[in-house]
């Protein structure tokens, strides 16, 4: 599968794609976010493996939306408010948390 490196979009949303020329998207790489500006960042279900500093080095907090469940994920840092399956879906095209 491939990784994510460097996220230089900085559009209000972001949402990775699943898979990139066939092949899944497995991993986000250390720093992944440095200088994003990202107010929502939508993570797919094939990411099994974040870092701890994905995304430490962002410019704001930021919300993070995961389709994939909670329990692959071990260890995830504050600078960001996260939101795994089933806690949050789109809104008019917008990840938005349940309430």
């Amino acid at each position: 599968g491939y990784a994510i490196f460097n996220v230089i979009d900085n559009t209000k949303v972001i949402i990775l794609p699943p898979s990139h020329r066939g092949k899944p998207i497995i991993y986000i790489a250390e720093n992944a976010f440095k200088n994003c500006s990202a107010e929502s960042i939508v993570i797919p279900e094939s990411v099994t493996a974040i870092p701890n500093n994905a995304f430490s080095e962002m410019n704001f907090p930021a919300n993070v939306y995961f389709e994939g469940a909670r329990n692959i994920y071990s260890y995830l840092p504050n600078r960001a408010q996260f939101y795994f399956k089933g806690e949050w879906s789109y809104v008019n095209g917008v990840p938005t948390p349940n309430r």
